[in-house]
């Protein structure tokens, strides 16, 4: 018997997470595994460009309480900008999706050796040797770059690694030519999946932008935005609840989890209200 996953309480669904096939530093099945011990009902795995750990997840899953919803965090490009857009309960094998995927992670290989090549010029030696190996999968990322940074005693945490060395302007940054918003949602819809735009707080978007990437979001088939975050603060959350409500977007939440040692676990955040037009209101299992 099927039941409507709007039925399940909020607080016990988490709908972004990463595992160590892509930037997380957990299996797919310990991800799974600490998950129900943080009392969840329902996970996303959401590997950046990336969908080889869905079935370890489901597999364990399927030994729990737990469902496991396939899903993926895709690089995007909109108006010469970097979004991050999540495709949520889809079919991870369709054809077109890992194409797409595979073509994204080749960017991202050709990214990270222009990024070790400016680190290096600027004085730190063996860069792309020394990242590689803090990669347990193949999607290399600028976290496994700020890990590498770290443990070299070049900054003390993420915050300030990013700041140092890794965002725009600094000798790490190079900006990724991912595929178009529109291209991206397509591969996520035709893998019968719902697009979600993640964390929107965090692309310092002005008012302005942000009403033009709703609308070419909506016009390209998008369905969802996330509001709830450790991202964002309560005012933004507000903010973008008031988004998603003048756009009838569906809303979502996640922990964008990565590391059980950070600061935020699985299910880590004050979930949605109750009542909310949620995302999973529209899925059944």
């Amino acid at each position: 018997m099927t039941k409507s996953l709007g039925l399940v309480n909020n607080g016990s669904i988490d709908l972004h997470t990463h595992s160590w096939w892509s930037d997380g530093v957990l299996s797919p099945a310990a991800l799974v595994d600490l998950a129900c011990q943080q009392g969840l009902q329902v996970l996303s795995l959401t590997d950046h460009d990336e969908v080889a750990g869905i079935q370890e997840a489901c597999l364990m899953a399927s030994k729990k309480a737990l469902v496991v919803l396939p899903g993926v965090e895709i690089s995007a490009t909109w108006q010469g900008k970097t979004l991050h857009i999540l495709g949520l309960n889809i079919r991870p094998d369709t054809p077109v999706l890992v194409r797409g995927l595979h073509q994204i992670r080749k960017v991202r290989e050709e990214r990270a050796c222009k990024m070790a090549n400016s680190l290096e010029k600027s004085g730190i030696p063996q860069v792309l040797a020394g990242v590689k190996k803090l990669v347990h999968r193949r999607v290399i990322s600028r976290t496994h770059f700020a890990r590498f940074l770290i443990a070299q005693g070049y900054a003390k945490n993420m915050k300030a690694v990013f700041k140092r060395y890794l965002t725009a302007g600094k000798p790490g940054f190079v900006e990724g030519e991912w595929a178009p918003l529109p291209e991206v949602v397509s591969w996520i819809k035709t893998a019968g999946g719902q697009a979600v735009i993640a964390h929107p707080g965090r692309y310092h978007l002005s008012a302005t932008q942000l009403n033009a990437l709703m609308e070419d979001f909506l016009a390209c088939g998008g369905e969802g935005l996330e509001v709830v975050t450790p991202a964002h603060n309560v005012e933004v959350t507000a903010k973008m609840r008031v988004l998603a409500e003048r756009y009838r977007l569906r809303m979502s939440q996640g922990s964008d989890f990565h590391d059980p040692n950070g600061w935020v676990k699985p299910g880590g955040f004050v979930p949605l209200a109750e009542g909310s037009s949620s995302i999973w209101e529209l899925w059944n299992y």
